[in-house]
């Protein structure tokens, strides 16, 4: 991370320059030149996730995917439809090519679930991106809630790769018992959280991380995808939250 990067509630945050200075006389020109360049770049870049999305879909991890979130809600009471899906730091799906496979799974789910709606904020986001979020049907959240959304129907928080507070903090915002067990976590394996970091350490930072650990079934979904650095390390997570009670 170099300088010009901050971490905040998980999220990592980007310092803007200041503005160069544009003479007067370029100024009207550049401003068409910019809207060409990104209208352009939005076409190349929606032609890009449909193509990962198209190989998201063929794929055998996909496959996999679903019928791992079909034994991880089938395990909950209740309704086992998931209901909503909200993603969380994502990154810059225009110019990463990680986050924009990870864009695609997010849009094939969305597509196979018909969900009510699939919520999604990152602060890094661009003004493009966030247009090119909405033409494919999803919902580009303008505040930082910081992942503190209290859930009232199940709901699927899609989080790949995230920082360690924004899983703490979705914890939180869902610890009574009738709220966690409708909450669905696909992101870094919280038992690889468990073994790579002290407990005195994650216990001081992310106290409900540490505290949850009785209540959660971990699904792992096998990363047999053909990049291997997309999908790793990430695990399905439901919440049992009578055996929360009870500790």
């Amino acid at each position: 991370m170099n300088s010009n990067m901050m971490e905040r509630d998980g999220f990592t945050v980007v310092k803007r320059r200041g503005k160069s200075r544009v003479t007067q006389g370029k100024h009207l020109p550049a401003v068409h030149q910019k809207e060409d360049d990104e209208g352009l770049e939005a076409s190349s870049v929606l032609r890009r996730i449909k193509e990962a999305e198209a190989d998201i879909q063929s794929s055998a991890y996909f496959e996999n995917f679903l019928n791992v979130l079909s034994k991880c809600v089938n395990l909950l009471p209740g309704d086992n439809k998931v209901r909503n899906v909200v993603c969380y730091g994502l990154g810059n799906f225009s110019a990463c090519v990680n986050a924009r496979y990870q864009l695609a799974l997010l849009v094939c789910i969305q597509k196979h679930l018909n969900p009510v709606s699939v919520e999604i904020y990152d602060p890094v986001f661009t003004e493009s991106e966030r247009k090119i979020l909405t033409s494919l049907d999803l919902t580009v959240l303008l505040l930082n809630d910081e992942g503190k959304r209290a859930v009232q129907d199940r709901t699927l928080f899609y989080m790949p790769h995230c920082g360690t507070p924004l899983y703490n903090s979705v914890l939180w915002a869902n610890w009574e018992p009738n709220a966690l067990g409708d909450v669905v976590v696909f992101g870094n394996s919280f038992d690889t959280m468990w073994t790579n970091k002290l407990d005195s350490t994650l216990r001081k930072k992310c106290g409900f991380l540490v505290n949850v650990r009785p209540a959660v079934r971990e699904f792992a979904v096998a990363n047999d995808f053909k990049y291997s650095d997309i999908f790793n390390d990430l695990s399905l997570h439901a919440f049992d939250a009578t055996l929360l009670q009870a500790d």
